[in-house]
């Protein structure tokens, strides 16, 4: 299932919450709600005989605002539905309560939380198989026209040997009211007005097929924070295409371009077509914020399986696992509420961070590294880029407007960045026009400053620094770069 279909087809500050404990489930004048397999539980206690509930629906259609539901360790085969307000559903022990889906999903996520203000869902895991008698899950978690959400501490993976294929999951955790259509009919609120905001924090995801966490749309404030994104697909897939595709893809620049314009006619209002050429799970993105979310992305670690990318060396030479597109996205953002992405560690991607059509983008002291491009820019205006360290990638910052090029990325400030040890090239700017109001330095469009960067490294020259390196040996021009860029000649040596 393609990204815009699950976008388009389903239509704040970080807060502590209580321990995953049994004993330390009562809210504040509620009523704690015990679930478990055999139907015998009470509070504090799932070897105890009293009766409880034995599906997780139950408890929650039983259930008042103010409630808790404390749900004991097994395997729960059901479609969740959350719109009770101050609720909390909670495992009783992290990971300890699973749920799976059952043989077909009347809304098109496994646990929805919709229409209601202070929910907490705290310490599951999500499992989507991919044998045997499995479905497509679109989303793991969806959350919209909610209220102080908290998602904390659940683990969202895929089972079985082909998690690319024709099961398994897309997102795993979607938030915003652009999936509020047929897709979300339970948990869509009455109002199409209704904003969302919720908090997503410490929860791991891997093995998804298009994204792991989603923010899109107006009225959508997300905190997503200290998130575990792995994109780690068995290295044996059944699914050759997407490895041969793969391999295919990393060495050449005009089909990553390809790939990012894919990206952007799966979201929604952005084209209808989708390509054939190759499947659009092999390049999905780790974190995506758009269409005027107001997201601060934290402390996060965003990254492809160990093999997906191997640097330095040939790219694409030794891949045999797939490869995350992007790990970061701002995309399609007006800037009224400026993203802000923080202390982020980002690795193994084709693109670390990706500011695409974006305005007022903060992107702050993060770590990118082994990736193709550490950040790419494509008509962006306004962000601030400081204090991060791009090391190790192909391309450590490129500002190049070549896939969308809505417009020239003008007035941005890239300060006191660390961009040395890159392979390739350390900061590449095209954005040369003398006549623009907002030309910045070395006759570009933005500003650099106080960068840090290997004598020779960069296009403009001397843009990101100029440190003699310590060469380790001559490189050869990376076919990646010559592809991606349209006028440098690069001529940087890789560094020790």
């Amino acid at each position: 299932m393609s990204l815009r279909r699950a976008l388009t087809g389903m239509t704040l500050t970080f807060g502590l919450v209580a321990a995953l404990t049994p004993a330390a489930g009562m809210a504040a004048g509620g009523t704690t709600r015990m679930v478990d397999g055999d139907g015998r539980a009470a509070p504090g206690n799932c070897e105890a005989s009293a009766k409880a509930r034995s599906t997780i629906q139950s408890a929650i259609d039983a259930a008042d605002p103010g409630d808790t539901v404390l749900v004991c360790p097994g395997t729960y085969t059901e479609q969740v539905v959350i719109t009770v307000n101050d609720l909390t559903v909670r495992s009783t022990g992290k990971w300890t309560a699973v749920i799976k889906p059952p043989p077909s999903l009347s809304d098109d996520f496994l646990v929805g939380i919709g229409d209601a203000t202070g929910v907490t869902f705290q310490g599951f895991k999500l499992v989507a198989p991919t044998t045997g008698d499995c479905i497509d899950v679109p989303i793991g978690i969806l959350v919209i026209g909610t209220l102080d959400t908290i998602v904390r501490g659940n683990q969202i993976r895929a089972a079985g040997p082909n998690t690319l294929g024709e099961c398994g999951f897309d997102i795993g955790i979607a938030l915003g009211p652009d999936f509020a259509i047929t897709g979300a009919t339970s948990v869509t609120p009455s109002s199409p007005n209704v904003p969302t905001h919720a908090a997503v924090i410490f929860n791991s995801i891997q093995d998804f097929k298009a994204a792991g966490i989603v923010a899109s749309g107006q009225g959508t404030i997300a905190n997503i924070g200290r998130n575990s994104i792995r994109y780690y697909h068995l290295r044996h897939s059944s699914d050759d295409q997407c490895l041969n595709a793969v391999a295919n893809v990393t060495p050449a620049g005009t089909d990553v371009r390809k790939q990012l314009r894919k990206l952007v006619n799966r979201l929604p209002d952005q084209g209808t077509g989708i390509a054939a050429d190759a499947p659009f799970a092999c390049y999905a993105v780790g974190i995506l914020t758009g269409f005027d979310a107001r997201s601060v992305i934290k402390d996060n670690r965003v990254h492809s399986g160990i093999d997906a990318l191997p640097a330095p060396g040939p790219l694409g030479a030794s891949t045999t696992t797939p490869v995350l597109l992007a790990g970061i996205v701002d995309l399609m953002d007006e800037g009224i509420h400026p993203v802000r992405i923080a202390n982020n560690l980002v690795y193994r991607t084709i693109a670390g961070i990706g500011l695409l059509v974006a305005q007022n983008t903060k992107v702050l002291d993060n770590r990118v590294v082994s990736n193709v491009v550490g950040l790419y820019v494509d008509s962006v205006d306004q962000a601030l880029v400081r204090d991060n360290q791009f090391k190790r990638n192909w391309v450590g910052v490129a500002v190049l407007d070549a896939l969308l090029h809505y417009f020239p990325s003008y007035a941005n400030r890239f300060l006191d960045n660390d961009v040395r040890l890159n392979y390739q090239a350390s900061c590449v700017d095209v954005t040369l026009d003398a006549t623009n109001p907002f030309a910045g330095d070395r006759g570009t469009d933005n500003r650099w400053r106080h960068n840090q960067a290997e004598e020779g490294s960069s296009d403009p020259e001397g843009i990101c620094g100029a440190v003699a390196p310590v060469v380790c040996g001559a490189s050869s021009r990376s076919p990646l770069l010559a592809l991606l860029s349209r006028r440098t000649e690069s001529r940087h040596t890789v560094s020790c």
